[in-house]
């Protein structure tokens, strides 16, 4: 007999970020944001070197 608390069903869904609607989008975003504030502190640097 097999016990029903080591049965396996199918996985959740996992739900969507809550923006921008899929986590690949999100994280995108957030990957951009990162890249525009490190290009954003290299052209300051620049400047005031």
């Amino acid at each position: 007999m097999s016990d029903p608390a080591t049965r396996r069903g199918p996985e959740p869904l996992e739900e969507p970020p809550p923006f921008f609607g899929t986590w690949r989008r999100f994280y995108l975003v957030v990957a951009g944001n990162l890249l525009g504030w490190i290009v954003l502190f290299y052209l300051f640097q620049r400047w005031f070197s």
